[in-house]
């Protein structure tokens, strides 16, 4: 008697502390329409600090998140020019006369060049900014240990342990 219920108790506790130690992967999604990121644990979303203390475990993948936010900031800053270019060109589009001449004015080709070279920088630093980010979180996932454990649960004959690779 003793016997089972000592059985028991052991079978009782590898249920009650059976730990998954397999770590989580990190997944990310963009959102088409405003470019912003989505980032998920297993099924939890995360926010974007949560996956930078979490790349501080991969070194490599921690350069390539840097490098991510380095080129994020370059094309934001050159959408910024790009937005004065175009804010100069619809001032100079709506103002259609001179005040001194009063001659016709057209919009400038200065603004209009300045507008298509801001443009095509800014999303070239933005594609790459994508891609390093999803390069850090491919690196991240495969920088994750993943060790056999060994669990209770269904196998071919019913109920025992099951080892996990």
């Amino acid at each position: 008697m003793q016997k089972k219920i000592n059985i028991i108790f052991i079978f009782t506790l590898l249920v009650a502390f059976q730990a998954n130690l397999l770590s989580q992967e990190l997944t990310s999604y963009r959102n088409p329409f405003f470019g912003t990121m989505k980032y998920y644990q297993d099924a939890d979303k995360i926010s974007k600090q949560e996956v930078s203390s979490l790349m501080e475990s991969s070194p490599a993948a921690l350069e390539d998140w840097n490098r991510a936010n380095d080129y994020f900031t370059y094309s934001i800053f050159i959408r910024g020019i790009g937005a004065a270019y175009g804010v100069w060109f619809v001032s100079r589009y709506l103002d259609v006369s001179d005040p001194i001449t009063g001659n016709a004015r057209n919009p400038s080709k200065l603004a209009i060049a300045g507008l298509f070279a801001t443009l095509i920088p800014s999303i070239g630093f933005d594609m790459a900014s994508q891609s390093r980010r999803n390069e850090s979180i491919l690196k991240y996932n495969d920088s994750l240990t993943y060790s056999p454990s060994l669990k209770i649960g269904g196998t071919e004959n019913g109920i025992g342990l099951v080892l996990n690779f």
